[in-house]
């Protein structure tokens, strides 16, 4: 009875750190992207032919929830949704370990914080946040005493609909089963059950008739992508030599009875979801996300052992815990990107201030500069507009449809700025909107000194009109 009351405190403490997220405004870019290939599908326009994004289909069908109205509030509610499934299943999980009333409470206070605040971007629809909880679940399915294979291959492969990297955490699983001594039937059927959503998916885009671009877009574009930074240290090859090497010695110490089973397991995972937050040599904070579940159980394990033992033994635990935490930390941030953690009691003094009328707008004045901006754009008289912004929820809250095939301008530099480009030209938009604060791009400049004529400026935003109008 008191473990379910630590899981209601938990569920309580999460829901409050997590209602500020339903009030945020269309400000965060990735959000944008994906709301704005939604609405172009919602339109008409065919993904990864006409639009361009470098995920599968299912984060779109997600975002499809919801409309143009009320698309950001679904989409939150359901990230509130997964980030509860999420502490549900770690505490089912953590009780699987047996450990402590107190260290129970400890770790899933700690995941209520990574997974409520915006400390690594728990507030923001990613992908990450969404397949998190289909990654637990499929890890209870595998530990349970008659483990549900079939099960945690669905869940698994419906993760890996979302994005990629739940790849690695069903490599993680797989292992597991394989050096466990699983029946080969078993781990065949979690294997084939992984496939089936996936071949559904395939099967649904041949008949949609962009299959062969989704495969050329997931995971050949998609690789260039992760890999545009990955060099030297940072290189692939090398963090997969020594992702091999350290997962051989487990394997030799389990073998030698060195390694319980449920530390095997424990290390399994935080060495794959490690390397897939790794995989890409970036450093956006939502990577990080991936780790949660690997890092709060071995973290409570720790946490039990450092407790337990006494004089050296807790201070090897405890250094050996620090250095592993530093080490990785400096390995993450020693990458590309922008791995700048949101300023958390800033963000929820912000949203108090706004909830008891003291500021006009939450985090930053979104609506009210999209709303000047339509205004602007409705004497035009025309939808055929394109936007070059590198925040593209400006589409689906003024209900344009896309008409080139990128929605944020720095997509250009993965699908290449010719195919951009032509696919620009070839819309024909009676209105280009530059977004001042959009990284620059030469090409796009040269066809409006000569195509367009500026006509004014509007908050953030330059607007170009065709000359032939």
């Amino acid at each position: 009875m008191r473990n379910k009351k630590i899981l209601l405190g938990a569920l309580l403490a999460f829901i409050i750190l997590r209602i500020p997220s339903l009030f945020e405004p269309h400000w965060y870019a990735d959000e944008g992207i994906y709301a704005a290939i939604t609405y172009g599908i919602e339109s008409g326009k065919l993904l990864y032919v006409n639009l361009w994004d470098n995920k599968p289909m299912l984060i779109y069908w997600l975002y499809g929830l919801g409309n143009p109205t009320n698309r950001i509030f679904v989409v939150k509610f359901i990230n509130l949704l997964a980030g509860g499934m999420s502490l549900v299943g770690l505490h089912i999980l953590l009780q699987y370990f047996k450990l402590s009333k107190r260290t129970l409470a400890i770790a899933l206070g700690v995941a209520v914080i990574l997974i409520g605040t915006p400390l690594i971007e728990g507030n923001i629809v990613n992908a990450e946040n969404l397949f998190i909880p289909l990654v637990i679940f499929g890890y209870i399915s595998i530990l349970r005493k008659n483990p549900l294979y079939a099960l945690s291959g669905l869940l698994f492969g419906l993760g890996f609909m979302l994005k990629f990297h739940p790849l690695f955490d069903y490599s993680a699983a797989i292992l597991f089963l394989f050096v466990t001594r699983h029946k080969f039937r078993n781990i065949c059927l979690s294997i084939v059950f992984f496939a089936l959503p996936n071949i559904l998916q395939y099967i649904y885009l041949y008949f949609n008739g962009n299959l062969i671009q989704a495969f050329q877009t997931i995971f050949l574009n998609n690789y260039g992508y992760t890999q545009s930074f990955s060099y030297g240290v940072r290189s692939l090859p090398l963090k997969t030599f020594f992702l091999s090497l350290w997962l051989a010695l487990l394997i030799y110490q389990y073998y030698q009875e060195n390694i319980s089973k449920k530390m095997l397991f424990i290390l399994f995972l935080v060495s794959f979801e490690a390397y897939a937050v790794l995989f890409g040599a970036r450093q956006y904070l939502h990577y990080m996300f991936q780790l949660i579940p690997g890092a709060i159980l071995l973290f409570a394990l720790l946490y039990q052992y450092v407790f337990s033992s006494e004089g050296i033994h807790k201070a090897r635990y405890t250094s050996y815990s620090i250095a592993a935490l530093l080490i990785f930390l400096r390995i993450f941030f020693y990458g590309e990107g922008t791995a700048v953690p949101q300023n958390v009691p800033s963000y929820y003094a912000q949203f108090v201030e706004f909830s008891v009328g003291k500021k006009p707008y939450f985090l930053f004045p979104t609506e009210e500069s999209l709303q000047n901006v339509q205004h602007t754009l409705e004497k035009y008289q025309t939808k055929n507009i394109f936007f070059y912004t590198n925040n593209p929820w400006i589409y689906d809250v003024l209900h344009i449809v896309p008409p080139a095939i990128i929605v944020a301008g720095y997509h250009r530099t993965f699908i290449g700025v010719d195919l951009f480009m032509n696919t620009l030209i070839d819309a024909k938009t009676d209105v280009i909107v530059m977004d001042i604060n959009a990284d620059n791009c030469e090409e796009l400049n040269t066809y409006l000194s000569k195509e367009y004529i500026r006509t004014e400026q509007v908050e953030n935003y330059d607007v170009w009109v065709r000359a032939q109008r």
